[in-house]
């Protein structure tokens, strides 16, 4: 049975997540020099989830707070003062001193992680000419506030989910298939009960990278967990091209400026006591005890290959030599998302022994977990149901709620609350998968269906004539 997010919400909304005793040291010392700016103490603050966020929540709550958003640490300490933040340093609890075993241990990758988001986001933003950053970093720094609050109340949940994750979404998967709690929603949730800003309630859950505001955080998130885990993977390299087109610069450029910002993030977390994987940039990861070469290979050939996602055309290969199908399907998949405006379209296939239906390709503007999209072909659901003979949908807001109950628990948060489409695929009468897509918070004009249709049909058309199944 799905659990309530609401009900865990209530129940968790109370939670203080503790500060870095490393933040409370270090900005202790700088509150003590006249000549310390609000500048000097943002840079300190922006560094610590649990700082930042007492902060926000105070913000939140405060009646001074203007009617922008104010995130950025130096900013909110100039409008709450240094009596606020002196009494949030003394009592908020201190991590190494409140936490032992895996929520200590929990928690601390989880930072270490949010800290190199940070960095990501800092770098990202400049790259994009944004003179002010601080907004960037702290929304990229906050961005897993129900992960982190589990593991401060909740470890034993928590534990069982954390081995073998490789992208964020996969906690959300996790989650909801061993305990039907999704970690993103209850971090939204918590989010406006705290009263943060609307851009930290946006980055909590992946599906929102539709939103402009949230792409650059979403993004600076993925690159923390891929380069915490691999830097040489298919994923990475699909990130570091989407960082290249989302500041357009050259994809040589991008990379060495976020190798550069990881090796700064490495050297923060060491210094803060944090987990990082500095070491990654310098020794390739082995397979098979043999090192993987420094150019951007494809993945270890035990890891299912990741679905492809693509910003914008021309869209960057999921490897170096896609095959001629791929590159036929990617190009129809292109001229669908330009011709009708659509924000994600995903191909999703069955496998090859017809028990699922999987991700094959993703055009999108930022990774917004629809790489990850896996349901079962054998169970009722929306999707197997769509199978059952050639049909094309248009789910609007008002239908999704009554289709809901029909669609899989784990890839609820990959779907557009504002409504999608969504065709079957058949060749030569056989079901080969289905398209989604959908477009962003504006309906679609009334002849939009019949387009996607036949676009669908095209996308039929090239998998017919190129494979034999």
């Amino acid at each position: 049975m799905a659990v309530n997010p609401t009900t865990w919400a209530e129940a968790l909304a109370d939670t203080r997540l503790p500060v870095l005793a490393h933040t409370k040291r270090r900005l202790g010392a700088a509150l003590t020099r006249p000549a310390t700016s609000h500048a000097d103490l943002g840079r300190i603050i922006g560094l610590d989830v649990g700082l930042s966020l007492a902060l926000l929540r105070e913000v939140g709550r405060s009646p001074r707070a203007p009617r922008e958003p104010v995130i950025g640490p130096s900013r909110v300490v100039g409008l709450l003062g240094l009596e606020v933040l002196t009494h949030l340093l003394r009592t908020t609890p201190s991590l190494e001193d409140r936490y032992r075993g895996p929520a200590l241990q929990g928690l601390q990758g989880s930072y270490g992680r949010a800290l190199h988001a940070a960095c990501f986001a800092r770098r990202l933003a400049t790259l994009r000419g944004k003179s002010q950053t601080e907004d960037d970093g702290i929304t990229a720094l906050l961005q897993g506030l129900g992960e982190q609050v589990l593991w401060a109340r909740k470890p034993a949940t928590m534990g069982p989910l954390s081995t073998g994750l490789r992208r964020p979404e996969d906690l959300d998967f996790e989650g909801l298939r061993r305990f039907g709690l999704c970690p993103s929603a209850l971090g939204e949730d918590l989010a406006r009960r705290w009263g943060l800003a609307e851009p930290v309630v946006q980055v909590q859950r992946p599906h929102h990278s539709c939103d402009t505001h949230a792409q650059l955080p979403l993004l600076a998130g993925n690159l923390a967990w891929s380069g915490l885990q691999d830097w040489y993977s298919d994923d990475m390299e699909q990130l570091l091209a989407l960082a290249a087109d989302l500041t357009h610069l050259d994809r040589d450029r991008v990379a060495a400026q976020i190798y550069r910002e990881a090796a700064e993030a490495a050297r923060l977390c060491h210094a803060m006591g944090l987990p990082h994987g500095g070491y990654r940039l310098l020794l390739p990861d082995r397979h098979d005890d043999q090192a993987r070469p420094a150019a951007a290979g494809p993945a270890s050939p035990q890891r299912p290959a990741a679905p492809m996602t693509v910003a914008t055309s021309p869209p960057p290969a999921a490897s170096p030599h896609p095959s001629p199908l791929q590159q036929n399907l990617t190009r129809a998949l292109q001229e669908m998302r330009e011709a009708l405006g659509l924000e994600r379209v995903l191909l999703a296939l069955l496998t090859p022994d017809r028990s699922q239906i999987r991700a094959r390709i993703v055009l999108e503007g930022h990774p917004s977990g629809l790489r990850g999209f896996a349901v079962s072909a054998s169970e009722r659901n929306l999707f197997s149901l769509m199978l059952a003979k050639p049909h094309a949908l248009w789910i609007d807001h008002d239908k999704r709620v009554k289709y809901l109950p029909h669609i899989p628990g784990e890839v609820t948060g990959m779907i557009h609350s504002a409504g999608f489409f969504l065709a079957s695929i058949f060749v030569r009468n056989k079901p080969l998968g289905l398209v989604y897509a959908d477009v962003g918070d504006t309906p679609p004009g009334p002849a939009a269906l019949e387009r996607f249709k036949a676009h669908c049909q095209r996308l039929a058309g090239v998998l017919g004539a190129m494979t034999h199944r």
